[in-house]
């Protein structure tokens, strides 16, 4: 776990089972068609057969495989990052973040830590992976 301040009761909670849905976010520039985009996809599709409630939040946009997110019920969020560095982006993520409620941020590239990093941080999410 990265950059996160850990909520002891929560994570033992996460570990142990007792939350019965996890809220996981996963964070990634976008879902174009790639290795790690196609992982995203599999790690959503296996985390709702352990209860898990997942979501998948884009950076940039939502890309090619953003239809077998949706296909799976699952609420795929675009923050609408442009070109170069945006750290406006925070804020964005931040209200993605406050509505989504996440147990566990998990981010997939360091672009994506860049931005949700804080992010999380600031709405007090308990686990950050990285």
């Amino acid at each position: 776990m990265i950059g996160s301040s850990i909520d002891l009761e929560k994570d033992h909670e996460l570990r142990s089972g007792l939350l019965p849905e996890p809220r996981i976010a996963h964070v990634v520039l976008s879902l174009d068609v790639g290795g790690l985009e196609r992982i995203i996809v599999d790690l959503v599709r296996y985390g709702r057969t352990l209860g898990q409630k997942p979501a998948v939040i884009c950076l940039e946009k939502p890309g090619a495989l953003a239809p077998r997110i949706t296909e799976l019920g699952v609420p795929l969020m675009c923050a609408g990052k442009g070109p170069g560095l945006r750290f406006s982006t925070i804020r964005r993520i931040r209200e993605l973040l406050r509505e989504f409620q996440p147990d566990v941020v998990h981010t997939h590239q360091i672009g994506s830590l860049l931005y949700a990093g804080p992010a999380a941080r600031r709405e007090r999410v308990p686990v950050v992976v990285h």
